[in-house]
């Protein structure tokens, strides 16, 4: 009984650390802040906006988003929901995400799902805050990042004219649209 009990213990800690993203690299030297975004889309869904990757590194760890909490109203406005440290005072190249995210998976099937990814560069000022946003609709797709305390575009707009939706083929209970 004891192998057998080690056995399905070790099987439930290999299934929850497989699970386990790594966490955000290090970066030496100036920094800045990088927010990262999103926006009601009705009562059951939002896009988010966010950075995966840095310089090609990927960069999840903490800006991960999730699906929006159950009979929690969402906001209609651009609301920021996470700050991280990006490298700052040198070119940095960021690959930017916009998606849907649903309160529930059965909605993400039901309603129009979009996804978008495209890089852009520019070079952050040490100690300087931005904020990633989007857009995300039937016709059009643009992710760009903006000085947070001007509002003013820091680096080109990513831009795709024409759909972004996620096919139905992709769309499962399990299948995030970023990584499908």
């Amino acid at each position: 009984m004891g192998a057998a009990l080690r056995l399905v213990f070790v099987i439930l800690a290999a299934a929850l650390l497989a699970g386990c993203t790594p966490p955000p690299p290090a970066f030496t030297g100036s920094v800045a802040v990088m927010s990262m975004t999103s926006v009601a889309r009705g009562s059951f869904a939002e896009d988010v906006f966010y950075v995966s990757k840095i310089n090609g590194q990927p960069y999840l760890g903490q800006v991960q988003p999730g699906p929006p909490a159950p009979n929690m109203p969402l906001n209609p406005v651009t609301q920021p929901f996470a700050a991280v440290d990006v490298p700052a005072a040198r070119p940095v190249r960021f690959t930017l995400v916009g998606h849907s995210v649903f309160q529930a998976p059965i909605f993400g099937i039901a309603m129009a799902d979009y996804s978008f990814t495209g890089d852009t560069s520019f070079t952050p000022a040490a100690g300087g805050s931005y904020i990633v946003k989007g857009v995300l609709t039937p016709d059009e797709s643009r992710l760009w990042i903006e000085d947070l305390n001007t509002g003013k575009l820091v680096a080109p707009v990513v831009a795709f004219h024409g759909s972004t939706a996620v096919p139905l083929v992709k769309k499962t209970l399990m299948c995030n649209p970023s990584f499908c």
